[in-house]
C-alpha cells in the first residue's frame, strides 16, 4: 500500500525515531535528532527495497550531516528493535507502516515490507 502527500512527508523517519526514543527513554536525542537518524534508517530500507538509489540516500545523509544532525544509532538487538515497531500507533493489523522516500521531497507509506528486509536494514546499524 502506498500513500503520498504532506502527511507522509511530515512523518518521514518517525517510524524508526519512535523506537530510538523509547529505547533511550527520550534522554539521548532530541525528537528532531531521532527523526534524522530515522530518516537515514528509512533511506537504507528504501535502498534495500530498490526504491531509492545509493546516490540519493548519500545526498540526503550529507544534508543531515551538514546541519550537524546525528545519522547513526547503535542497535544492540535488531529483533527487539523490530518488535518495538509494533508499539507504534502507525502499526495496524500487524503491518508496520514505514514512511519511506524514493527521492528528495517524495515520501510515502509502505506497509508490505518483509521482516527479513527490515532486519537486514537494522543490521546495518549494529
Amino acid at each position: 500500500e502506498k500513500e503520498k502527500g504532506l502527511r507522509a512527508i511530515l512523518n518521514y523517519g518517525h517510524t524508526f525515531a519512535h523506537v530510538i526514543e523509547n529505547e533511550t527513554n527520550y534522554k539521548e536525542f532530541l525528537h528532531g535528532e531521532a527523526v534524522a537518524i530515522g530518516m537515514n534508517m528509512a533511506n537504507r530500507l528504501s535502498v534495500r527495497l530498490g526504491l531509492m538509489s545509493e546516490a540519493q540516500a548519500a545526498e540526503i545523509k550529507q544534508v543531515l550531516e551538514k546541519f550537524d544532525l546525528p545519522i547513526s544509532y547503535k542497535i544492540e538487538n535488531e529483533y527487539a528493535f523490530y518488535e518495538a515497531f509494533f508499539m507504534d500507533k502507525k502499526t495496524k493489523d500487524d503491518k508496520i507502516n514505514f514512511i519511506i522516500a524514493d527521492k528528495i521531497g517524495s515520501a510515502f507509506i509502505k506497509n508490505d515490507v518483509k521482516k527479513e528486509d527490515v532486519l537486514e536494514t537494522l543490521r546495518e546499524f549494529k
